[in-house]
């Protein structure tokens, strides 16, 4: 039955034992001057010199260290170990720690965090001598405070007290994982300690507990007081229309959540930059997100930065949502052809009409002109991430003119190819070949494979009589449009093999084949279209329906990746470089204004810059030496918002066949009780007992 002692470091104090034995050693030699001696006084000195004074000085000595050691004693808080109701064998002990954002919430007397962290430093405390420990931190990226189980429990406690929540959503299923890893190689009992506000949304996930703990595993769940408190959360901000224009109204929103059983009334602020909108109050029912939305009409072109916020509550978090918007004068994009422009009746021709339409500044679209020789010379301002690229007649494309191309797409990019004069199938087998180069795998076709091209005539000649017009991309389509886009005649296209598994139909010709199809691949879309707008080719170029269908899909399919999107803590994001070849240092700096550095892009990889892991929710800025670049804007995961607890018993039941205690976090001292014999009490009172004894013996012998 060992003596621990629970604040050992205030044993630190026994060094206060010097006091009475440097006193002692002071008056050892003592004497008294007489100026007048007589007989008595020669009696009183020699009493002093006495054996029996000088055993005096020897108690008067030992009572005082012993009431020093005592008191330094009690401070240590002494406990009195029963190992017999513990069985006397090694204790495995494994503490898993949630760090997820959820835990930042107010519990009652303190955040969750605080409250959990109390308890689990109690239970550390708690062990008996011999047993071992270690702690997981469940954070997105789960981790072990020591390779092993270690016997090293102070530096655990330290641990646990020095760590913090995160803005993560912790990945709780590898957590588990990894403390079942831990308790496996330990013979003896074993003992899973759960730290955790049970939310459900975490906890409730697609990954199979059952059976992933070892056999005689004793799981203990410290229990939160009360329910958590009702919620009201800012989520998913966006814009409307993606890509908003100079002068052009834009609508900035964000959804408002809660979780009152209760219609609840939300006031939501919004500020663009440094300009201030109007309050908005909105009854948001219960479990029904709605949607808050501002209008806003930019001026200059640019970046925005948007912060919304909320009343705030029980879990500040969530309380407000990051947004940052571009602004452009005219929508670019790209033509990659080899036809001059100027050549009448081409499809680079109406192309550029079709953007282009009126040739001055109301124009929506800026085109611009890239040739194949300049694609393989990697022209990267005109290949913008996440800009649309229409291609015309094109020369036989090189391989790597074709990686650069598909890479384009991988990153984010949408091309359209139209099916036209030149190596069409041709071009189309070297893209498919480029794909294997950049993902791996095998060479199939990007939306079908192209066979020989058909020249029709009469009543040969196809029409569109078909499309999915309730689709995003077409939904603008009207159905005056759609009747005159039935009436125009294609008199050449091309044979089609089968289409790839995973391509979609949007436009179908008369005869049932696709007339215009689409494929994801990486980030962005492939589409190929099986008729051309040349005069050659179809009397397509010549409507002004072709003029609508073009700028309908330019507009929907830019930006193909939404770069203005926001991504999660601690999740990695990336931007598109425009131009790589920016000179000075390259850095991200965060709400914090701390700066990362940023690797730049290699030869052979996605022109992106990337940030692994960032910390905190709000704004981040990619800058060049002291110039800023980009900006993006970083949330907390929105499935933090939803505090609802899974009840102990459910996540002791979906853990599997396994021992489940539920403990509550303020009563955590008192479930040990029966194990310790507090012993602090018993060294104060002797203390003040060896007090008592000196005072009582200076009472007799002075008389």
């Amino acid at each position: 039955m060992p003596i621990l002692f629970t604040a050992a470091a205030l044993l630190g104090g026994l060094g206060f034992l010097a006091v009475p034995v440097i006193a002692h050693w002071l008056n050892r030699r003592s004497r008294v001057q007489l100026v007048f001696p007589t007989l008595r006084f020669l009696r009183a000195a020699q009493v002093t010199q006495s054996r029996f004074f000088r055993i005096r000085r020897w108690i008067l000595l030992a009572l005082r260290c012993l009431m020093v050691a005592c008191i330094v004693a009690a401070f240590a808080q002494p406990v009195w170990r029963n190992r017999s109701l513990s069985g006397g064998s090694q204790t495995a002990v494994v503490l898993l720690v949630d760090h997820s954002v959820s835990l930042q919430q107010d519990a009652g007397g303190g955040s969750a965090w605080q409250i959990l962290q109390a308890a689990g430093d109690r239970v550390l405390a708690g062990l008996n001598p011999g047993d071992v420990a270690n702690i997981v931190e469940a954070t997105l990226r789960p981790q072990v405070v020591f390779p092993q189980l270690s016997p090293n429990v102070p530096a655990l406690r330290d641990q646990l007290r020095q760590s913090q929540p995160t803005f993560e959503r912790a990945e709780l299923g590898a957590a588990l994982g990894l403390a079942a890893e831990q308790l496996r190689r330990h013979s003896g009992p074993r003992r899973l300690l759960i730290l955790s506000d049970r939310q459900r949304t975490n906890w409730q996930t697609d990954t199979e507990l059952k059976g992933i703990l070892p056999g005689n595993t004793r799981v203990e769940i410290i229990d939160l007081p009360g329910d958590p408190r009702e919620n009201v959360g800012l989520t998913q901000p966006q814009t409307t229309p993606a890509q908003p224009l100079i002068r052009q109204p834009v609508q900035v929103s964000v959804k408002v959540s809660h979780s009152s059983p209760q219609p609840r009334q939300v006031r939501v602020s919004a500020q663009i930059d440094d300009e201030a909108q109007p309050d908005q109050t909105v009854i948001v029912p219960a479990g029904q997100p709605t949607e808050v939305a501002f209008t806003y009409t930019p001026e200059t072109g640019g970046d925005r930065r948007v912060r919304f916020q909320t009343t705030g509550d029980g879990f500040s978090p969530d309380d407000q949502a990051s947004l940052v918007f571009s602004v452009a004068d005219k929508l670019p994009v790209t033509i990659l052809s080899d036809d001059p422009p100027d050549a009448v009746g081409s499809i680079t021709y109406f192309l550029t009409r079709a953007l282009e339409p009126t040739g001055r500044d109301a124009d929506r679209f800026q085109a611009t002109i890239l040739t194949s020789e300049q694609l393989l010379a990697g022209d990267s301002v005109a290949l913008a991430p996440g800009g649309v690229v229409l291609t015309g007649y094109l020369k036989p494309l090189s391989p790597v003119a074709a990686q650069r191309l598909m890479r384009f797409v991988q990153t984010g990019g949408t091309v359209i190819l139209f099916s036209g004069e030149g190596p069409v199938a041709e071009n189309l087998e070297t893209l498919a070949q480029a794909v294997p180069a950049l993902v791996g795998g095998q060479v199939e076709p990007l939306v079908w494979t192209a066979t020989p091209r058909r020249q029709l005539s009469g009543d040969q000649t196809l029409r569109i009589s078909g499309g999915q017009w309730s689709s995003k991309w077409l939904r603008e389509f009207d159905e005056p449009s759609q009747f005159a886009l039935s009436q125009i005649p294609f008199y050449r296209v091309y044979g089609q093999g089968p289409l790839q598994s995973q391509a979609e139909t949007w436009l179908t010709f008369s005869d049932g084949t696709a007339a215009l199809a689409s494929r994801p691949f990486g980030q962005g879309q492939f589409w190929l279209a099986n008729f051309s707008p040349a005069s050659e080719a179809s009397d397509l170029g010549k409507h002004g329906v072709f003029v609508a269908l073009l700028q309908i899909l330019c507009r929907e399919l830019r930006p193909a990746l939404d770069t203005n999107r926001p991504t999660s803590v601690g999740a990695p994001c990336s931007f598109p470089v425009r131009a790589p070849e920016f000179p000075g240092d390259w850095a991200w700096v965060g709400p914090n204004q701390v700066r990362v550095p940023v690797r730049r892009p290699g030869l052979n990889e996605p022109p992106t810059v990337r940030m692994e892991h960032p910390e905190q929710p709000g704004f981040y800025t990619w800058m060049v030496g002291e110039r800023r670049h980009a900006t993006l804007a970083v949330q907390i995961d929105p499935r933090e918002s939803d505090l609802r607890r899974m009840s102990p018993s459910d996540l002791v039941a979906s853990l599997g066949d396994t021992q489940g205690t539920v403990i509550a976090a303020t009563a955590l001292g008192e479930s040990h009780a029966s194990l310790d014999l507090p012993l602090w009490q018993w060294c104060l009172a002797a203390a003040l007992v060896l007090m008592g004894i000196e005072m009582m013996c200076l009472a007799l012998w002075r008389r």
